[in-house]
């Protein structure tokens, strides 16, 4: 995974109040569209597409806290869950390290 200097992410949010469309600014600085959408989400544009991608996320959010809240997860699994995500995602990083011990 490749990180961006501050400064990009800097210049891109401007350049997106500015009017710019996602694609033309992945166009200007050569960065995925799915990248740029998480760095410029809080930017509201005078789109349809805009308003109605943020009504599905608030919807999507609030149907997940619902069946979240009501998940119970034993100490058992809640190590199952942080091994499993560990090693999907930890292991991505040469710097990611984590320590495990034989205490509950």
């Amino acid at each position: 995974m490749k990180f961006c200097d501050e400064t990009i992410v800097n210049n891109v949010r401007p350049a997106r109040k500015n009017g710019l469309s996602l694609r033309q600014i992945e166009e200007k600085f050569h960065i995925p569209n799915s990248t740029l959408s998480k760095w410029v989400r809080d930017i509201p544009v005078k789109d349809k597409i805009f308003h109605n991608a943020r009504l599905f996320e608030a919807k999507q959010k609030k149907t997940s806290l619902t069946a979240l809240k009501k998940l119970i997860i034993s100490k058992k699994l809640a190590k199952l869950f942080v091994s499993i995500l560990y090693w999907c995602e930890g292991t991505k990083y040469e710097k990611a390290k984590l320590l495990w011990n034989q205490h509950n």
